[in-house]
């Protein structure tokens, strides 16, 4: 499977994730955002997203 499609098929899940830790508005961005063909073992996938206070304050 494409790795584009791969992120389609998992998209729920990681916002899911996200959510659970007190991120919201997830992004994917970089190479992959940009569709540009990226493979190896060594490619790297960005994803942002932004955390409240409370979240942050919780991991410390």
């Amino acid at each position: 499977m494409a790795i584009d499609g791969l992120f389609k098929e998992k998209r729920g899940k990681i916002l899911e994730i996200a959510a659970r830790h007190g991120a919201r508005n997830v992004r994917l961005f970089g190479s992959m955002a940009r569709r540009q063909r990226v493979a190896g073992p060594n490619a790297a996938t960005s994803l942002q997203a932004g955390v409240a206070n409370a979240a942050i304050r919780a991991w410390l």
